[in-house]
């Protein structure tokens, strides 16, 4: 008998966040919707060459379905393209943002919850990755069909003829703002203009940083730590995050920020978020992969340098 609660069947849109392999021909599918939050389901014959709806279900595709309750899994039923963001698959740089950026949003979102603003911000973030292009590449490496095993290799390989000179920073800085904005809409934004700890305005200084009380911190409750990771934190990128923090993409985009800054910038984000859901973020060593090798062989600089307490 079908729970009362759930209808046999439902429409909705969402974006594939991941999927995996089942079977001779299925795939299982996990999807980000705005009314639904994250649904899981299985989509019969997938990866048959015949199938109508397998090229609707890659990776960070934005799609139309129909989802039917079963006894032990939701099965996809039709499904219709609404976005394929083929500018970022064009490029593994990109691709790479996307997927990191996909996996935050399922790590903030959870099944049959609506998430509608945490749908928005990916929606909106993959679109801009796909625009995004600051003419420090040289050329595009493709990333069509790819699959992360298969992307590792390839950012791995050391042909020199195919490999992009640099990487863009202009993605980076789209990154950090994407972390800066799923914190916000999560309620897990740390505290950047005053101490953590005691509530005091914080003076225009270098700082240093704590997941764990949430933000930065004072000279005086430094010292009050019990022996917890703190990481430094200079004044220009005190003034990056907090203009990240409430600040639009328009208004981040043209910044042109010291490689040193973002990368510290990036540490004290990638360490919140990291203390935020108690997991290892995945992707993001698939991400730094492909940066190290699109900058020929160099990732740009992240401090590892920590401050005792």
């Amino acid at each position: 008998m079908t729970s009362p609660s759930r209808a046999q069947s439902f429409r909705c849109e969402g974006i594939v966040l991941r999927h995996r392999d089942a079977g001779e021909a299925d795939r299982f599918i996990t999807l980000l919707t705005p009314d639904r939050g994250l649904v899981r389901a299985v989509a019969r014959g997938a990866r048959k060459t015949t199938s109508k709806i397998g090229g609707h279900l890659d990776l960070l595709r934005h799609v139309s379905l129909t989802v039917s309750e079963g006894h032990t899994f939701r099965a996809v039923g039709q499904v219709e393209g609404i976005e394929s963001y083929r500018g970022l698959r064009e490029d593994l740089g990109r691709m790479s943002r996307g997927i990191y950026m996909a996996e935050l949003a399922e790590r903030f979102s959870v099944e049959d919850a609506p998430n509608p603003s945490v749908f928005r911000l990916l929606a909106s973030a993959l679109g801009l990755i796909e625009k995004t292009w600051d003419g420090t590449s040289a050329r595009p490496v493709p990333a069509q069909g790819v699959i992360l095993s298969e992307a590792k290799n390839l950012a791995q390989s050391s042909d020199l003829a195919t490999r992009p000179a640099t990487d863009s920073p202009t993605l980076d800085l789209l990154a950090r703002w994407f972390e800066i904005r799923i914190l916000h809409l999560s309620g897990f934004l740390p505290r950047f203009s005053s101490c953590a700890e005691c509530g005091r305005d914080l003076e225009q200084r270098d700082h240093v940083f704590s997941a764990e009380r949430g933000g930065l911190l004072c000279p005086d409750c430094k010292t009050a730590g019990g022996g917890e990771r703190l990481l430094p934190a200079g004044v220009p990128a005190i003034k990056l995050l907090r203009h990240m923090a409430r600040s639009d993409w328009p208004a981040v985009e043209g910044l042109r920020v010291p490689p040193d800054d973002l990368a510290q910038a990036e540490r004290i984000l990638r360490t919140h978020l990291r203390h935020v859901i108690d997991h290892k973020i995945n992707s993001a060593a698939f991400m730094d992969e492909v940066r190290k090798w699109r900058n020929g062989g160099r990732r740009p600089p992240l401090p590892e340098d920590e401050v005792s307490g």
